[in-house]
């Protein structure tokens, strides 16, 4: 945890360092990528930490220069031989060969390599260079005519942790413990929150045996939550009632809906996994009096679902699992 701290610092750095006033919209989803690596971690989820800290060197690189498509640029580096290659284009409107300086930071901020090359008359360019560098982030900037594009490359320690060596099952219990807790939060709503000090036990408890590596307890625990979601999430009141089951290959819902009319009147559920995804989405009719019985046919694979009727303004759900 601690050599993923200190990336995640690193990281956070560059950031502060680098980003253009550009950079300012992008702010809500960066911090949201560095909540979700913060939760991968602290679950010790670290093949998820790995996967997701790729995607935010790569956000970061698409993002920190200016948001203009002008000038483009990637990077690449070989750690065996030492040799770095970058190639882009400029976005111009003559024919004319440009001059450029490509200006390499090292960890710390401070330049380290400043490379002056040209472009073809269509704009595309390449270069390459040799400098055999210590692990860390290193910073490569490209301006021209105002716009700046920014590449970020993380030359990793071949003695670091290697995620790859943990036990796939607990990291694939882990990581379908996470999912499953972004789920509950997210379709349980208030009802989450009125039963939290319920799921905190439990969720405690799972934490506990991902960190001792027990991964028997892990799935016994996710399962103790799919029941307690059962019992606890279904958001229903007086105006607005489903229930759905599962059974050999069907979801059956049934429930009413408060109506002022008496006529029968299209209804619309949404089924979702619990990976926040669409399964199912389905009209179904009611009866004059508000009432539903429907049958659907859908393969849903072992798992948690949540299935959610809208009636007008009126929503109701109900979680089911299908083992």
């Amino acid at each position: 945890r601690i050599e993923y701290r200190k990336t995640i610092q690193l990281i956070d750095d560059v950031v502060d360092r680098y980003a253009s006033a550009d950079f300012s919209e992008h702010t809500t989803e960066y911090n949201a990528m560095l909540s979700s690596i913060d939760l991968s971690l602290s679950l010790g989820n670290f093949v998820t930490v790995d996967d997701k800290l790729q995607d935010l060197l790569v956000f970061i690189s698409e993002n920190l220069g200016s948001s203009s498509n002008t000038i483009k640029h990637e990077v690449e580096y070989d750690a065996q031989t030492g040799t770095w290659s970058t190639s882009g284009f400029l976005n111009k409107e003559n024919d004319r060969r440009i001059q450029l300086d490509l200006n390499v930071y090292n960890p710390d901020g401070e330049q380290i390599q400043l490379l002056e090359f040209s472009d073809t008359k269509t704009g595309k360019f390449d270069t390459f260079w040799i400098d055999k560098v210590d692990p860390g982030l290193y910073a490569t900037v490209l301006n021209w005519q105002g716009a700046t594009s920014i590449k970020i490359t993380h030359v990793q320690d071949p003695n670091s942790y290697d995620a790859s060596y943990d036990d796939p099952h607990l990291s694939a219990a882990s990581e379908k413990y996470e999912t499953l807790k972004i789920f509950l939060q997210e379709f349980g709503g208030s009802q989450y929150a009125a039963n939290s000090a319920t799921f905190a036990e439990i969720e405690k408890d799972i934490e506990e045996a991902i960190n001792n590596g027990n991964y028997r307890q892990v799935v016994a625990g996710t399962a103790q939550l799919h029941a307690l979601a059962e019992r606890y999430l279904p958001q229903r009141d007086r105006t607005t009632i489903i229930d759905a089951s599962y059974d050999d290959g069907k979801v059956r819902i049934t429930g009413a809906v408060e109506k002022l009319v008496q006529f029968s009147e299209d209804l619309y559920v949404d089924i979702y996994n619990s990976n926040g995804e669409v399964v199912l989405s389905v009209a179904i009719k009611d009866t004059p009096s508000g009432y539903v019985d429907e049958t659907v046919a859908v393969n849903l694979e072992q798992g948690l679902y949540v299935a959610r009727i809208h009636y007008h303004t009126l929503t109701a759900s109900d979680f089911f699992n299908t083992y």
